[in-house]
C-alpha cells in the first residue's frame, strides 16, 4: 500500500471466484481464449457477424449511435452514415473477438499484432525530462493500445467498476500484465498525480460527456460538446504535456495501430474553452483515421447548452 493509503488495482486472485456460481463464466472465458488461436480472418469474421446481430437487435444503442453520426456528419447523406453505423457494429464485434487473442497471447505474439506510430513525440517529451498525459478517445482498440504502451513506457490509468466481479478482476489483471498501474475512479486523482510526478505516463480516456464534472462547451465535429476540464487542470498541476492518441485496426497488415500525435502546443493556456477546442480538434483528427472504429454508441452529447436531453 502507498503512503496515502491507495493501493493499485487489481487485488490478488480472490478464491471465491472458484465457487460453482462462476464455473459457467470460466467456461465462457476458456472458449474465448481458444478463439484467440483461430486465424485472424475467421476470428474477426465471427466477431463481425455477432456485431451485426447487435446492430439489428439493440435498437437503443444503434439509435444513440445513429443520432451522434447525424449530428457530427450532417454533410453526409443518410446512406453513408448508415454504412458507417453498420461497419461500427462489425468493428466492435471483431474487436471483442480480438480480446481472445490479446488477453491470452504471450508477449512476442501480442506485440507482433501492434504497431506504434508517432512514438517519437512521447519519447521526446520523456527524453527531455518532461511529464506526459496521453489523452485518448474511446476507440474499439483502446484497451489493446493501452496494454501495448505499458510494455514500452511506465503507465498509470483508471479502471471503471463492472457488474461482474470476475470479469472486472480479469480485465484489470490483463491490463496490468506489462507493468501498468491501475486505480479505480473512486480513488480520485491523488494517486494518479503522484505517479505522474514520479515519471509514469497517464493513459487518460477523456472524450466522454462532461456531465457531473467541471466542463466547458467546445465543438466536436461542429456540435457543442461538454468537454471535461480535468486534463487541463491535471496538466498544469503535474506540469505535464497533453499528447493525443488513439488505437485503430489496420486491415492491410492485420494489426492494431497506436497513433500518437504531437503534444498540444500552448495547452494548458489558462483558457479552458480554448484548450477544449484544441483537444477536440485533435480528437476529430484521430477519429477520422477510422470513423467506424469510434464508439458512437456513447452518449457523447448528453449535456446540451439548452438543458434538453437528446437520448
Amino acid at each position: 500500500m502507498n503512503p496515502d493509503g491507495h493501493r493499485p488495482y487489481p487485488p490478488e486472485f480472490p478464491r471465491r471466484f472458484l465457487a460453482p456460481r462462476y464455473w459457467g463464466i470460466w467456461l465462457g472465458l476458456g472458449l474465448h481464449a481458444l478463439s484467440g488461436l483461430l486465424p485472424t480472418v475467421l476470428r474477426r469474421g465471427l466477431g463481425a457477424w455477432l456485431g451485426m446481430q447487435a446492430y439489428r437487435r439493440n435498437a437503443k444503442r444503434s439509435g444513440i449511435a445513429r443520432l451522434n453520426l447525424a449530428w457530427c456528419f450532417n454533410h453526409w447523406d443518410e446512406a453513408r452514415r448508415e454504412a458507417v453505423l453498420r461497419d461500427s457494429f462489425r468493428s466492435l464485434g471483431a474487436a471483442l473477438a480480438d480480446f481472445g487473442l490479446f488477453w491470452w497471447a504471450g508477449r512476442r505474439r501480442f506485440f507482433s499484432r501492434i504497431a506504434i506510430e508517432g512514438e517519437q513525440h512521447l519519447a521526446k517529451v520523456l527524453g527531455e525530462g518532461g511529464r506526459a498525459i496521453l489523452v485518448t478517445v474511446h476507440s474499439h482498440g483502446m484497451d489493446f493500445g493501452g496494454i501495448a504502451l505499458s510494455g514500452r513506457w511506465p503507465l498509470v490509468t483508471y479502471a471503471n467498476r463492472m457488474r461482474n466481479p470476475l470479469i472486472e478482476w480479469l480485465m484489470s489483471h490483463r491490463r496490468t500484465r506489462f507493468g501498468c498501474l491501475l486505480y479505480t475512479r473512486e480513488e480520485g486523482l491523488r494517486p494518479v498525480i503522484r505517479e505522474v510526478k514520479a515519471g509514469r505516463v497517464f493513459f487518460y480516456p477523456v472524450d466522454e460527456d462532461g456531465h457531473g464534472g467541471e466542463a466547458v462547451f467546445a465543438p466536436f465535429f461542429g456540435v457543442p460538446k461538454a468537454t471535461l476540464t480535468a486534463p487541463f487542470r491535471l496538466a498544469r498541476l503535474c506540469q505535464a504535456r497533453l499528447i493525443p492518441c488513439t488505437t485503430w485496426y489496420r486491415a492491410s497488415d492485420k494489426r492494431y495501430v497506436v497513433q500518437i500525435l504531437p503534444p498540444l502546443e500552448g495547452v494548458p493556456s489558462g483558457d479552458y474553452t480554448a484548450d477544449a477546442e484544441r483537444l477536440n480538434a485533435a480528437f476529430e483528427e484521430l477519429v477520422m483515421l477510422a470513423p467506424e472504429q469510434y464508439m458512437w454508441g456513447q452518449r457523447i452529447f448528453q449535456t446540451r447548452p439548452d438543458g434538453r436531453r437528446p437520448y
